[in-house]
């Protein structure tokens, strides 16, 4: 059984670290405003800087729908801070949203990121799966 610390909890997050697997953990409830996903993120950023982290797993299978603001603050604030504070490669996973909207904002984000940061596309991979085991073998921790 794979060892979870609890990091950050709200009714909206919930941030873990999985340190036999050197993975961050962030599960996200609901819909989500755009104040409580910088919170989230934020939280994510802090944790990502002071733990030795090699993956990342984004649960989004029940958020709903991203607000605009957060999806801009997303790609124009915290991408590039944690972009800066990269520390070697490392893999991003996102769980599809089971909500059509949620998914779609979620794979817009992305894709603007991808067009920013090409360049770096060596060390940061993302990959997009409806599968939280399939999901957790390409992150290489299973």
């Amino acid at each position: 059984m794979q060892t979870k610390q609890p990091l950050f909890q709200t009714d909206y997050v919930l941030l873990e670290y999985l340190p036999d697997w050197r993975c961050l953990r962030v599960e996200w409830n609901g819909f989500v405003r755009s104040e409580q996903y910088k919170e989230g993120l934020d939280q994510l950023l802090a944790y990502y800087k002071q733990l030795p982290v090699q993956a990342v797993l984004i649960d989004q299978r029940k958020r709903k729908v991203l607000q605009k603001e957060g999806a801009e603050w997303l790609q124009s604030v915290w991408f590039p801070q944690f972009h800066a504070a990269l520390n070697g490669s490392v893999r991003f996973a996102f769980i599809n949203s089971e909500d059509v909207f949620g998914r779609a904002t979620s794979q817009a984000n992305t894709l603007e990121i991808e067009k920013k940061y090409q360049q770096n596309k060596h060390t940061i991979e993302y990959r997009y799966f409806d599968d939280l085991a399939v999901a957790y073998q390409w992150l290489g921790v299973n």
